[in-house]
Parts: structure tokens; C-alpha cells; sequence
């Protein structure tokens, strides 16, 4: 898969801050930790909504379905949300209370996140 950069970000993560001087690569594995640890939450979450979740790759590869079909693929660690596999249009989502609100968005039908609803990259 060619690498593309994200066009629009969740904003700063109050769960998994950003700490000045942190390795990427301790970064990665902090974020990836906080995701697993919230997996049955998301898991419960998802199913109230009627959203099917699953969990790939040892907990690096989340895959959303919402109820009308669209495919939502999130990587905790590298913090990449891509919506119906358009990868130049990723979404920088640092946890999953992020990736909550962009779901809960798209299943009441307030669109996907962008420049207007999110920082600009």
C-alpha cells in the first residue's frame, strides 16, 4: 500500500497525549495499548449502534462496518482512520474516543469529518 498523508486530524488526544521528545515508535505503542485496553467498551459500544466491529493483526487493524454498509479501517498505532478505502482521505484519529465521534457522525447522517468539522492537517 503506497503511504498517504492524512488530509484532516481528530485534533489532540486527551487518552494518548502527544509528549515532546517521546520516540515515534514509544508513541506508536502507547496508542496501540490504550486501544486494546478499550476493546470490549468499543466492542459494546459498537454493537448498541449496530455497528460491527472487528479486531485484526494483534489489535493493529480495527475494522468498522456501520449499518448501511460503509467500511471504516482504523490503525491505533500509526493513528490512520480511512473511510470506504479512500486512502489520500485519512482522518489522523490518535484514540478511539476519536473514532467514536466520527462514527456516531456518520451513523446519524452529519456527514464525514473534514477541514470545516476538524484541524486541518
Amino acid at each position: 500500500m503506497a503511504r498517504y498523508d492524512d488530509v484532516t486530524r481528530a485534533g489532540r488526544s486527551r487518552l494518548v497525549p502527544y509528549r515532546e521528545g517521546e520516540r515515534a515508535q514509544d508513541r506508536h505503542h502507547r496508542r496501540a495499548q490504550r486501544a486494546r485496553r478499550a476493546h470490549s467498551n468499543m466492542a459494546d459500544w459498537c454493537a448498541a449502534l449496530g455497528v460491527r466491529l472487528t479486531v485484526h493483526n494483534r489489535g493493529h487493524h480495527w475494522r468498522f462496518v456501520l449499518p448501511d454498509g460503509r467500511g471504516i479501517d482504523w490503525w491505533p498505532s500509526s493513528a490512520k482512520l480511512v473511510i470506504q478505502q479512500r486512502w489520500r482521505d485519512g482522518v489522523h484519529v490518535h484514540d478511539y474516543h476519536q473514532v467514536k465521534q466520527i462514527i456516531a457522525g456518520l451513523v446519524k447522517g452529519e456527514g464525514e469529518p473534514d477541514a470545516d468539522h476538524h484541524q486541518q492537517v
